[in-house]
């Protein structure tokens, strides 16, 4: 079986639009390794090669998804500008580092809308990054 590992931002208020994505694509039980939360998903996710190397090497993982989101406290604490095109531009440069790194790995990329007035994510609003 092959496995997909999720990298995401650790915001908590998407807890719940990334369970509903992962529903959503078919991603239940076994299928993926629970999804790794780190700070600004795209921002870090360079950092997380030790741990895709494990998981690429000992858990029959083929795919590596980064899930962004629109305001994101990461990247506001970094100084970068926190609009749809940041967030592209940072997801596509995290996604040819990691293919460096894994090239027989496909790679998924997602951005999900900021919060609703009332503090849900829409998670029907996510957009998939070709």
């Amino acid at each position: 079986m092959s496995r997909k590992a999720i990298i995401r931002c650790v915001d908590p208020r998407y807890n719940d639009a990334i369970a509903e994505l992962l529903e959503k694509m078919g991603l239940t039980g076994s299928s993926h390794i629970p999804p790794f939360p780190v700070p600004g998903a795209s921002l870090s996710a360079v950092g997380t090669i030790p741990y895709l190397r494990f998981v690429i090497g000992h858990l029959d993982v083929s795919e590596i998804w980064i899930v962004d989101h629109l305001d994101c406290k990461a990247y506001e604490l970094q100084g970068r500008d926190n609009d749809w095109k940041s967030h592209v531009h940072l997801l596509r440069s995290a996604e040819k580092k990691l293919r460096a790194s894994f090239p027989n790995c496909v790679s998924r990329l997602f951005l999900m809308p900021a919060p609703e007035e009332d503090g849900r994510v829409a998670a029907g609003k996510v957009e998939e990054i070709g």
